[in-house]
């Protein structure tokens, strides 16, 4: 349709990767608004009875519900519109570019109304946020409540805190806009940190995405503090806990933490909102140079936000649980001490990283001469880059599962408790470790000048990556340790007459053993996957002529990347049903079934992340594209396992949720089974068809190939301990290779 459509004469193509790249943040950005939405519109309570209903009461809570019914208009149309212009110009073909260009230039309008509705959405988010004491409160004066506490005796806690992002948030828009328009001339000089803008934008976007991560998690917390927190007899079998001190210090530090993070989230996406729409280098640059002042505000508020994180899980024990738990606080208060102190050690490397003279280059640290004049290069700058990388994003993951497990935990008083928090508490100090490592080394990373101070700040971090490295497979031990003994601190049944923790047991000794059998086979699976791919990694980098291999290794890691993320979208969701769901005491075999088949669907999902982030990892890890090509060669095999793993997930939850109709809704026990069973076959049939499809395709033996390399590593293994007696005195004598800058010494 647009074959006749022309762009003027010279104008550069380049309009269309601008707008998807513009669409995909922005749609982002309000899918995760919509997640704060959703909480705090199912936790509305309107209750206008007439009692204990002052002037302010039930104007505010209407206007409540106005407001996120607004946010959430704005929210969906931004996430529907902006996914529609994304799919539409990348589905366009690269030969027809000149029309795909016109294209995006009919979607310009679309954007100016998606990212207008975006603002709008972003102040009235705050706007509700700031009320919903007044929209998720239950009635105060209540005589089973001590004192007839309820959510707004604390109205000013979310009101300042949202009061202040607001305020923060506007001026922090003023200022970038202002600046933006006024930019001073400029040149940016060689190893200025400003020549490089996209850097430095990426630096903030990995601040403000950490910042996400705390506002994402106590979005549950601040919505039902009053049913959760003040009321907690609804989950104990005893006096609900009121507001106690313990509570306010809880609500002040999780509304700390999710103002804090959408403030950082917010202000870094107005400055890349705003960095995108600049079309010259110079402008970029000249841009980047007025965000010292800015990017300070976000790192500050980062740090409070994620220190009131900590805080927030720290107090779970003493808020919420009945009898009081403090091993969450403890912890907490080793996190603390752990983590600052690797981002001490962080900054003062940074430091003396800084001071290196901007005359070396990476060259002359990477470079080692043995005795005879040899030199070999070991640049580790992009290495260890992305081995964080792949390590990081997944442990949110975790580190998330951890955190809502510590939080609705509905039995503290059982015997496993104390080990469940302690590992559980453990896991998410680590992921949280693992995700500030990350974020803080990358945010140094760009502010030093030239190659060769990012190389000597990487080399003197070996320490802090070393244990990076074993937090990248701890924080799964810690879970699924936890996750060994879940079973005997879930509460198994919600009904008021079986809550007592004696018949808790009963149920805990005849379910439990589903979440015990499940975390030991996952921990045996992680241990053999981990030792297996380390041991691969060894052989091919010990192979002194590493055979040719045409292996494609960046597809081996987009696939297994693929099934990993795909797979853990279903371990997600059953982690919940089976820290949740209830028991159904009438039928024991769906209930059985529907827990079973729960456990397997969150086992292979666990080990599918895993064996992707230690491919990942080892590939990163291997010095050349030959060692990388000849690794996932040997390890080919995985991304069929991760392939069929991936599909028994699939399987496993649809069948998990045949039985969940029977167990939660046992007259309806119906309605689930049709549904997924529906599923289940035609899923069946279409993998079937694909099968059949590619069964006369003629598909390459790997598995030769990498026995091939197996034996040729045997080889030269087999003429190194042979000639032992010749290399050992040579190596004792001294015969090293020592490094040109630093001195350091080698065999």
């Amino acid at each position: 349709p647009f074959a006749k459509d022309k762009l003027p004469e010279g104008q550069k193509i380049e309009t269309a990767e601008a707008l998807v790249a513009a669409a995909e943040r922005k749609g982002g950005q309000a899918l995760f608004m919509m997640g704060f939405v959703g909480h705090a519109m199912a936790r509305y309570n309107f209750q206008p009875d007439g009692v204990n209903d002052d002037a302010w009461t039930v104007p505010l809570m209407v206007v409540y519900w106005v407001i996120t019914n607004v946010v959430a208009f704005c929210m969906m149309i931004v996430v529907f519109a902006t996914t529609c212009i994304a799919m539409q110009l990348k589905d366009m073909d690269p030969e027809f570019a000149e029309q795909g260009e016109v294209l995006a230039q009919r979607y310009v309008p679309v954007m100016w109304v998606a990212r207008n509705l975006f603002v709008a959405g972003i102040y009235a988010l705050l706007v509700a946020a700031g009320l919903m004491a007044w929209g998720t409160s239950q009635k105060c004066g209540d005589p089973l409540i001590p004192e007839g506490a309820c959510y707004l005796d604390v109205w000013y806690v979310p009101a300042s805190c949202c009061g202040v992002a607001l305020i923060i948030v506007a001026a922090f828009r003023s200022y970038v806009r202002v600046s933006s328009e006024g930019l001073s001339e400029a040149e940016a000089t060689e190893g200025d940190p400003a020549s490089r803008p996209e850097a430095i934008i990426a630096s903030l976007t990995h601040v403000g995405w950490s910042s996400t991560l705390a506002s994402g998690f106590v979005m549950y917390n601040i919505a039902t503090f009053d049913t959760d927190v003040i009321r907690a007899a609804n989950y104990y079998a005893t006096q609900a806990m009121g507001l106690t001190w313990w509570g306010i210090a809880f609500l002040w530090a999780n509304w700390v933490a999710f103002a804090g993070g959408i403030a950082v989230a917010l202000c870094v996406y107005t400055v890349g909102d705003r960095f995108s729409e600049l079309k010259t280098e110079e402008d970029k640059i000249r841009f980047v140079r007025t965000l010292r002042a800015p990017a300070l505000l976000c790192s500050l508020l980062q740090f409070l936000s994620l220190n009131a994180f900590l805080v927030a899980f720290g107090l779970f024990g003493m808020a919420k649980m009945d009898p009081i738990r403090v091993e969450s606080f403890v912890v907490t208060v080793l996190g603390f001490v752990v983590i600052w102190s690797e981002l001490l050690i962080i900054r003062r490397k940074h430091q003396e990283a800084s001071e290196v003279p901007t005359t070396i280059e990476a060259i002359d640290l990477v470079c080692w001469v043995d005795q005879l004049g040899r030199t070999s290069f070991k640049q580790r700058f992009e290495k260890d880059l992305a081995q964080l990388q792949t390590a990081a994003p997944r442990s949110l993951m975790f580190g998330g599962f951890a955190y809502n497990a510590v939080s609705f935990l509905f039995r503290p008083e059982s015997v496993f408790a104390p080990t469940y928090i302690m590992g559980m508490g453990a896991c998410f100090a680590t992921a949280l470790y693992l995700t500030l490592v990350n974020s803080t080394i990358k945010m140094y990373v760009v502010q030093l000048e030239t190659p060769g101070q990012r190389e000597y700040f990487c080399r003197s971090l070996a320490g802090t990556l070393g244990r990076a490295r074993v937090a990248s497979v701890s924080h799964v031990v810690f879970f699924l340790g936890a996750f060994v003994v879940m079973g005997f601190i879930k509460k198994w049944t919600y009904v008021a007459e079986d809550g007592n923790e004696p018949t808790q047991i009963v149920y805990a000794e005849q379910y439990g053993f589903l979440q015990t059998v499940g975390g030991l086979v996952s921990l045996a699976a992680v241990v053999g996957i981990v030792t297996r791919l380390e041991k691969n990694a060894g052989m091919v980098r010990n192979l002194s002529v590493v055979p040719e291999s045409q292996f494609k290794w960046k597809e081996l890691l987009s696939d297994v990347d693929l099934f990993a993320d795909a797979t853990s979208f279903q371990a997600g969701n059953v982690f919940y049903e089976v820290l949740f769901s209830a028991i159904n005491t009438g039928d024991e075999m769906s209930t059985y079934a529907y827990f079973a088949f729960s456990v397997v669907t969150l086992v292979l999902g666990v080990i599918s992340i895993v064996a992707a982030t230690q491919i990942s990892y080892w590939v990163n890890e291997l010095p050349t594209q030959a060692h990388k090509s000849c690794f996932a060669l040997c390890s080919h095999s995985y991304q069929l396992v991760l392939s069929r793993m991936y599909s028994a997930s699939v399987f496993t939850w649809l069948i998990a949720v045949c039985f969940s109709s029977a167990v939660k809704y046992e007259n309806l026990w119906y309605m689930s089974l049709g549904w997924s069973g529906a599923a289940v076959v035609g899923l069946a049939v279409v993998m079937g068809y694909i099968s059949a499809a590619a069964a006369p395709l003629e598909m390459t033996d790997f598995s030769k190939k990498s026995q091939e390399v197996v034996i040729q590593w045997a080889a030269q293994r087999k003429k190194a301990l042979l000639s032992d007696k010749v290399l050992r005195p040579a190596v004792e004598a001294g015969d090293t290779s020592t490094c040109a800058c630093c001195g350091a010494r080698e065999f």
